[in-house]
């Protein structure tokens, strides 16, 4: 699309964690697929190096907590 983001998104669902191999994961996805953007979304949290690997790399991480809040706003909406 013109003037818009292209986003490689990772999806985690799991009870603990989610690693830095999520956020590698989607990091390398922006140049498979052509993306200018990368984030990794999970119900869960975040390990400190995922947190740092995706500082180093502009990668935006949404955690459930964060996750829940746009579903709540979400559902205030409608």
């Amino acid at each position: 699309c013109k003037d818009c983001d292209r986003w490689a998104i990772q999806t985690k669902r799991q009870e603990g964690p989610v690693s830095r191999r999520a956020v590698s994961d989607a990091v390398a996805g922006m140049a498979f697929y052509q993306c200018n953007r990368a984030a990794v979304v999970t119900n869960s949290y975040f390990t400190t190096g995922a947190e740092l690997l995706a500082e180093a790399n502009n990668c935006l991480l949404i955690d459930g907590d964060e996750l829940a809040s746009w579903i709540q706003l979400t559902s205030k909406l409608t």
